[in-house]
Parts: C-alpha cells; sequence; structure tokens
C-alpha cells in the first residue's frame, strides 16, 4: 500500500459511494487534504488544470444586487399606462 495523505480513504469513500462529485475532490486538492496524483488515482482522470483568470473569476465574490426595473407614478397611470424609470442608486 502506497502512503497516502491523511484525508485520502474519506475522500475515496465519498467519491466511491456517490457522495462527492468531481468538482468536490478538485476541492479536496485545493484544500491540501489529497495531492493531485491522488485525485486520478480517485477519479481515474487527470487533475484538471485552470488557467489563473478562470480561476479568479470563479473565485471573484458577487458584490453587486441586480437592478429591477420600477414603474413610475406619471399622468398616464391614471389612462391605465406605466412607463419604467431608471432607478439606479449612486452609492
Amino acid at each position: 500500500m502506497a502512503n497516502h495523505s491523511k484525508k485520502f480513504n474519506d475522500v475515496r469513500s465519498y467519491y466511491k459511494y456517490h457522495m462527492w462529485k468531481k468538482r468536490q475532490v478538485v476541492n479536496a486538492v485545493k484544500q491540501g487534504w489529497i495531492t493531485e496524483y491522488e485525485y486520478e488515482e480517485i477519479t481515474g482522470e487527470s487533475y484538471p488544470v485552470q488557467k489563473e483568470e478562470e480561476v479568479a473569476v470563479a473565485a471573484a465574490p458577487v458584490t453587486e444586487t441586480p437592478q429591477v426595473p420600477v414603474t413610475a407614478e406619471t399622468e398616464n397611470n391614471a389612462k391605465g399606462t406605466s412607463e419604467e424609470a431608471d432607478v439606479t442608486s449612486e452609492e
């Protein structure tokens, strides 16, 4: 038996019994639980290599909230029509 990382057997079991998907095994490599070689041993596939910009985009937090159009109160509302108002906040 080869020397494996401390969490190798746990990760292998999670993957083997369909409790984890490949992306979770990738996360185990990123967290240092297992090595890239052990990833290959567990999944039977090469460890995926991401480009730097893909990693940065994937890790970037979402900070903006989506803008929702708001109906403006206008004289036309009395006639049953509505207009969308441009409601953006300048913070």
